[in-house]
């Protein structure tokens, strides 16, 4: 046995998968909410003939300037409180950037630890949110709509179509609270250290860089809390000069910025209504953008409910 296998199996760990998991967020069980543009709809639902086509965009390119370095700054509060941590030099440990996945080497299939990108795709838990439909506001119009996806379904097709070599899949909800994220940090640190002994002093570094990696992820700043976000999190195998990513990255501007995107294929039944924003309209408007919608989903082969904001803005 290793020392990393002894190290867990000192934790009562199953495997390093079940051990990281106990600290990680709740799983959501409601339904999901993806806000888009009305250009981005009818990408996302005419743009693939056989499948709803969103957007993943790179974890470093999320509109929040503090992604992914919530996590530290929490996890180096925890240390300060814990004795012992900094003795060691815990508190200096940064993420990893690496994941075991499957890969097929010499026609065999072999487990590996590539350096990896994570691209996120963004689900609200709200289904008919202000704050969402402002982010689509121009002039006096909230030009957005939100589709509604089924957690469970949308979980079977991440699976069939992103379990694949070298690519994972996971969704969790983001957690905006500083308390919850530090008990969370705190809980795994007990854990760990509760079994630290000097010889296993490199795997320690291993499974708090591991932990990090996932944390970095789902802690977010508590300014965006209204956005009550559920993460769909593909993770893919970064290429090398003589081997290409086992999915096309492609890129797109956002003002003066490029974003690293993936277009993330998720089956059509996962879909389960759509919502347009709470716009200016008299009920004889709505009445014929709800059934022209209709129509066009139907023509699509969609089968989902359709609706219109009840948010009462006047401007």
């Amino acid at each position: 046995m290793s020392l990393l296998d002894e190290f867990y199996a000192n934790l009562g760990a199953s495997s390093q998968v079940a051990f990281h998991e106990k600290f990680m967020p709740a799983q959501y069980r409601g339904k999901l909410y993806h806000y888009t543009s009305p250009v981005g709809l009818t990408s996302i639902l005419f743009g693939d003939p056989k499948a709803m086509t969103l957007w993943a965009s790179r974890c470093d390119a999320q509109n929040d300037s503090l992604e992914g370095k919530v996590a530290v700054d929490i996890y180096k509060k925890v240390c300060a409180e814990i004795d012992g941590a900094e003795s060691i030099g815990l508190n200096t440990i940064l993420p990893t950037r690496t994941l075991l996945m499957q890969s097929k080497v010499d026609g065999k299939i072999k487990t590996i630890r590539p350096e990896c990108e994570d691209f996120i795709c963004c689900f609200s838990k709200s289904p008919d949110s202000l704050p969402m439909w402002n982010y689509y506001a121009k002039g006096n119009a909230y030009e957005g709509y939100n589709i509604g996806v089924d957690i469970d379904k949308l979980k079977d097709s991440l699976l069939h179509n992103y379990q694949d070599l070298e690519v994972s899949s996971k969704i969790y909800p983001v957690i905006y609270d500083e308390v919850e994220q530090k008990n969370l940090v705190k809980s795994f640190m007990q854990a760990v250290l509760s079994k630290y002994d000097p010889k296993h002093d490199t795997s320690v570094r291993y499974a708090i860089s591991n932990q990090l990696a996932m944390w970095r992820l789902l802690f977010k700043s508590k300014y965006f809390e209204h956005e009550k976000e559920v993460r769909v999190i593909i993770s893919v195998a970064k290429g090398t000069s003589i081997k290409k990513p086992p999915m096309d990255i492609k890129y797109r501007a956002n003002g003066m910025y490029i974003i690293p995107y993936i277009e993330m294929k998720i089956d059509k039944n996962c879909m389960t209504s759509i919502m347009f924003g709470p716009q200016q309209w008299n009920e004889k408007q709505k009445k014929n953008q709800t059934e022209i919608i209709k129509d066009v989903i139907w023509r699509n082969r969609y089968s989902v409910d359709v609706t219109h904001s009840e948010v009462p803005i006047r401007y």
